[in-house]
């Protein structure tokens, strides 16, 4: 009598201690968010950037006006709305709002891209993680997820003495 072993492989990572595409979609989002604020707060601490944004009305030569602030407001929030929205919205909605905001959130790096040497390592660091959210959507399939232990038709089983079987 032939004995199956299905115990996982040394080299599949156990599925436990993976996080959920949802929470690691949460995740990017936070830490993106985060990588934002960040810079603008070591941004504040440059010399003169108060003075040049109080009196000329512009942040590297970009005239900051009241519709530019809405538009960025309305665009912040909806990405701050990810965070949640990647944890609660149903796998398909999910996939396309969390691509949307990951090409908004890419845009916005692009066009504003920063000019200050240390203000760089920002920029490349929110857009890799918006870069991550936009393969991690596209590639989330829209089928559920299989269960780890269910054994897929024609895969491959070990017996105890060596020998491989076809499933049935």
């Amino acid at each position: 009598m032939t004995t199956h072993n299905t115990a996982p492989s040394q080299h599949t990572p156990d599925p436990v201690d993976r996080p959920s595409t949802p929470v690691l979609l949460s995740t990017l989002w936070v830490a993106i968010l985060l990588a934002d604020a960040l810079r603008g707060i070591h941004e504040t601490l440059r010399p003169g950037f108060v003075r040049e944004l109080a009196e000329d009305g512009t942040v590297y030569g970009n005239e900051v006006t009241d519709a530019s602030l809405g538009v960025y407001g309305v665009v912040l929030g909806f990405l701050c709305c990810l965070v949640v929205a990647s944890r609660v919205l149903p796998r398909r909605p999910n996939r396309w709002v969390n691509g949307i905001g990951a090409v908004m959130m890419s845009s916005g790096i692009l066009v504003t891209w920063p000019k200050d040497p240390d203000d760089l390592i920002f920029g490349a660091l929110m857009l890799a993680g918006a870069l991550a959210v936009l393969v991690i959507s596209v590639r989330w399939s829209d089928r559920p997820a299989v269960d780890s232990t269910e054994i897929p038709p024609g895969a491959r089983q070990y017996s105890t003495s060596g020998q491989n079987h076809l499933r049935p």
